[in-house]
């Protein structure tokens, strides 16, 4: 906005430096007043405080010792006039101490800001200088003029004058402009002439409020073609977009057995999960356990890739003998019904089914991926340290739950309780 005023009245742009350098000085010869008056009243109100407490401390000193000659009955107490001597030192000593440190930090700061002051002042010399205005020009004679006319008109030569396509005012522009060249600064107690019948009316404050509207007319129609512009009256109608097909998404081609898959876990492994799987023929459903589709102390490699599957790991991982006892009691194998089996057998007298014969197995023997060792038939806890961690770390949650729900409802009771009185 400064810009624009700055064009319409004619002068230069501010130059930022200069601005920056006087806003600067203004600021710093505006504060430092303020502040050496600040600083000036605190000492003074400090010298006073000192020069009390020292009358105080003279009175009082003299006082206790002239305590040998004041009768017993009048005699003030020692102890409550060391008391004092002591307070009005202090009090003392802290108003010269402060008094001394805002005189630095005064020091200070006139010593700072008439260095600062002097780096404006010699950046104010070193700005240019705004350029002189021209002279007024000499008023000219009106019969020198009449003789350059005459010299003019008899030199006998046609003068030529072109003139340009001028551009196509509109009224409502020409009733602006004039409207602005009427306008006339008014001084008071002036006395001002009739105003002109033949003159339009004066602008209101909307008008001037108001954009300018632009001196050349807005073009309607394209050149050598058809208006775009409709009559009144009449609704343009679209015609309806025609629906998108849909998008077909060809399938993902299945992925050979033996073909290494995209998962980081396969990578390592060589082959996925799920191909691993897929080479894997299923035992069936009627699988008697402790046959050689169902062992007792055995996951068989199916239920190992299905295991391996529903807990996201590679082909080449093996879970916990924890794990394994958990997975072998949910199919209704493992020790526990290996144990209730071989009793129930024992007492019907029915052949036991026992295809890895758990019980001639020599101690020692290495173990299948999946497969338990032996002593795990004298085990009967399902759970190792880390499920119990997890149970015992689910039970105190609980237990804070709890307790935090009771803490609750205590509250509710007593907000009713203090409603009620």
């Amino acid at each position: 906005m400064a810009t624009q005023l700055g064009v319409l009245t004619g002068e230069p742009p501010p130059d930022p430096d200069a601005q920056a350098t006087v806003t600067d000085f203004l600021d710093y010869t505006e504060y430092l007043p303020s502040d050496l008056v600040r600083s000036l009243t605190l000492i003074g109100k400090l010298d006073e405080t000192y020069l009390n407490s020292t009358d105080q401390i003279h009175s009082l000193t003299k006082t206790y010792g002239s305590l040998p000659n004041i009768p017993p009955a009048d005699r003030p107490n020692a102890q409550y006039l060391r008391q004092q001597v002591s307070q009005q030192l202090g009090r003392a000593i802290n108003a010269r101490e402060s008094s001394y440190a805002e005189a630095t930090r005064l020091y200070e700061a006139v010593d700072r800001h008439s260095s600062r002051l002097t780096s404006i002042s010699s950046k104010l010399k070193a700005l240019p200088k705004p350029p002189s205005r021209d002279p007024t020009p000499a008023p000219r004679s009106p019969q020198a003029t009449r003789g350059k006319t005459a010299t003019k008109g008899t030199e006998g030569t046609a003068r030529i004058t072109l003139h340009g396509p001028r551009p196509v005012i509109s009224i409502t522009a020409a009733a602006q402009r004039s409207r602005q060249r009427s306008r006339k600064i008014t001084v008071p107690g002036e006395v001002l002439p009739p105003p002109n019948p033949d003159s339009p009316p004066p602008a209101t404050d909307s008008e001037w409020e108001s954009a300018p509207p632009s001196p050349l007319p807005m073009p309607t129609s394209r050149v050598g073609g058809p208006s775009r512009s409709r009559p009144a009256g009449t609704v343009r109608i679209r015609p309806p977009k025609p629906p998108k097909p849909p998008k077909q998404k060809t399938p993902r081609p299945p992925r050979l057995p033996g073909q290494v898959g995209t998962n980081v876990h396969s990578a390592v492994a060589g082959i996925s999960t799920s191909n691993a799987l897929s080479l894997l023929s299923p035992p069936p459903a009627d699988a008697t356990p402790g046959s050689e589709h169902a062992p007792w102390m055995r996951l068989t490699e199916y239920e190992m890739a299905k295991l391996r599957k529903r807990m996201k790991k590679n082909a080449i991982w093996s879970p916990s003998e924890t794990m394994i006892r958990r997975e072998l009691a949910d199919a209704g194998r493992g020790p526990e019904n290996y144990r209730a089996a071989r009793a129930n057998t024992d007492a019907t007298g029915e052949p036991f089914i026992d295809n890895d014969n758990l019980a001639s197995r020599p101690p020692g023997q290495p173990l299948q991926p999946g497969e338990i060792s032996a002593d795990s038939l004298l085990e009967t806890s399902l759970s190792n340290r880390g499920m119990k961690l997890n149970e015992a770390k689910k039970m105190k949650r609980e237990a804070m739950l709890k307790e935090q729900q009771a803490e609750a409802e205590q509250i509710a009771k007593l907000e009713v309780e203090q409603a009620a009185k």
